[in-house]
């Protein structure tokens, strides 16, 4: 990486380990940007390199938890969604729309797609139950209702959430 950044006097970064005075061996990211003179001449690079050992651990460590919690959805199932009440718009897993019959990477979900494709016969009954749980009403959000997917089937859904970030004031702010 370096070499051909050098001979093309262009900028670089790159992470590789490296072994420490005690035996150890280190992550390092190391990067550079090409300097030149007043007339334009490259004379060498300006860089840091930065000790990340901890970080590129807990990557792989967040990494590896992923997974996990991929392959458990997978094998439940089950999807998953984080929606900013304020906003409306949902983070989804992959699996949420595959479930529906929808392609992961051209998904999108808010509060409003999704209630668009709630059966009419239950929607009434589920925006209620919503409401009255991010109002504190109930205790636990627990509903069942019919989705379409998008072959225009229904299928039956138990959803189930939690508040899990308030305001200062106390508002819900994430489910």
């Amino acid at each position: 990486t370096y070499i051909n950044a050098f001979d093309a006097r262009q900028p670089f970064a790159m992470e590789y380990r490296l072994r420490r005075h005690d035996g150890k061996y280190r992550w390092l990211f190391d990067q550079g940007l090409p300097r030149h003179d007043a007339n334009g001449d490259f004379i060498g690079y300006i860089g840091s390199c930065m000790d990340i050992t901890e970080e590129k651990y807990t990557r792989d460590e967040l990494n590896v938890s992923e997974q996990r919690l991929r392959l458990a959805l997978r094998a439940a199932n089950q999807g998953m969604f984080d929606l900013d009440l304020e906003s409306g718009k949902a983070i989804v897993s992959p699996e949420y729309p595959l479930m529906l019959g929808y392609d992961p990477d051209n998904f999108s979900e808010t509060y409003t797609t999704w209630f668009e494709r709630l059966h009419p016969d239950d929607r009434e009954r589920v925006e209620q139950t919503f409401r009255r749980y991010v109002t504190g009403e109930l205790r636990e959000y627990k509903v069942e209702f019919r989705l379409r997917m998008r072959s225009g089937e229904w299928k039956w859904i138990l959803s189930q959430g939690s508040v899990v970030e308030y305001t200062p004031d106390g508002q819900p702010l994430r489910m």
